[in-house]
């Protein structure tokens, strides 16, 4: 399990996924891996850290994304009951906010695409602003950004929606999505 080793506030993300009757190991593993590429890839895209990244074939190999540890999710808790839930979280700092929040819209779009599923925008946005309120000073977020413009000009609009077949041909299907923010360890003023 990853501990929170910093001082920057976590994003929580935890879903719960509908099982196929015959789940395998395999299968669940191979789910997360596609999510969690989706989740780097959309990352390298958005996040102009990343800007000298260049989308190639080689962008699903493994190997080929170079995010740092900070900028990865975590697995704070993965639960193989029915239905399969799975907590994971994403470092929050200022100098990455935007790409973050970016991020994550990106994937709530991606995910009530995939599954038909009308997620709660309501409290979601809350924990956005949540967010906001507790690294920002400033008002400097531009939540309007064509985030699949983004990956169309950054060449990994492909990727994205390769990762997005497997995820929805895989059998697993997102049934509820919760995000929150934890600043219990926050230092940011």
């Amino acid at each position: 399990m990853y501990t929170h080793s910093n001082n920057n506030p976590e994003i929580i993300i935890c879903m719960k996924l509908d099982t196929p009757e015959l789940s395998t190991l395999s299968g669940v593993g191979l789910y997360l891996y596609d999510f969690d590429s989706l989740y780097e890839l959309t990352r390298l895209a958005l996040d102009t850290n990343y800007k000298e990244f260049e989308f190639s074939r080689f962008a699903l190999y493994r190997n080929h994304r170079r995010l740092r540890s900070i900028d990865k999710l975590h697995i704070q808790d993965l639960s193989f009951k029915s239905p399969l839930e799975v907590v994971s979280s994403i470092t929050a700092y200022a100098s990455a906010g935007a790409a973050i929040l970016a991020t994550i819209w990106l994937l709530i779009q991606i995910i009530e695409k995939l599954y038909n599923l009308q997620l709660n925008h309501e409290k979601l946005q809350l924990e956005i602003e949540k967010l906001k309120k507790t690294i920002y000073q400033d008002d400097e977020i531009n939540d309007n950004n064509d985030n699949y413009e983004i990956l169309e000009d950054r060449n990994a609009i492909e990727f994205v929606e390769v990762l997005e077949r497997r995820l929805s041909q895989s059998g697993y299907k997102i049934i509820d999505l919760d995000l929150s923010i934890d600043i219990s360890t926050s230092s940011i003023e």
